[in-house]
């Protein structure tokens, strides 16, 4: 890991721990920040969102990108997961708007509020820690070029 990605791990965890706190108890059974290419920079368990299923949460994280990531994109999106549990997918952005990355908490079919609402229905420190996550994103050096994220680059 390079001193950066240290770095964005350790924001990233302050950032998951305020989110957690604003939440009512025990009502997210995971929380994941991940960066603007679907990165996992933090997480709140080793098991991943759906179980032993990598392949199932690859879809997840395919999906966030795609829901959150272009320009205008809601700042929310649901996933149904198996086992009566919703990937409740938040949109991080900056001050100007552009996609930062994304905030992923697993949650309890039956406590899910408002399916794919507007982020101003979470509770303000929420939307506040949303905010200061993409702001240390977008501070944070910038992602490498395309060519060097795929395999077999010459």
């Amino acid at each position: 890991m390079s001193p950066a990605d240290v770095s964005i791990h350790g924001y990233a965890s302050t950032y998951a721990h305020r989110i957690t706190a604003a939440l009512p108890l025990v009502a997210a059974h995971r929380v994941s920040m991940y960066d603007t290419r679907g990165q996992l920079c933090w997480q709140s368990t080793e098991d991943c969102c759906c179980g032993s299923d990598r392949q199932a949460e690859t879809e997840v994280v395919r999906f966030a990108l795609e829901k959150l990531g272009c320009t205008g994109a809601a700042r929310r999106a649901d996933y149904e997961l198996p086992g009566h549990r919703t990937a409740v997918l938040l949109r991080a952005a900056d001050g100007d708007n552009v996609f930062r990355g994304f905030v992923m908490l697993v949650i309890d079919n039956r406590r899910v509020r408002g399916r794919g609402q507007p982020v101003r229905d979470l509770p303000a420190p929420v939307r506040r820690a949303l905010q200061d996550w993409a702001q240390r994103l977008a501070s944070s050096a910038a992602p490498p070029p395309i060519e060097h994220l795929t395999p077999n680059a010459a």
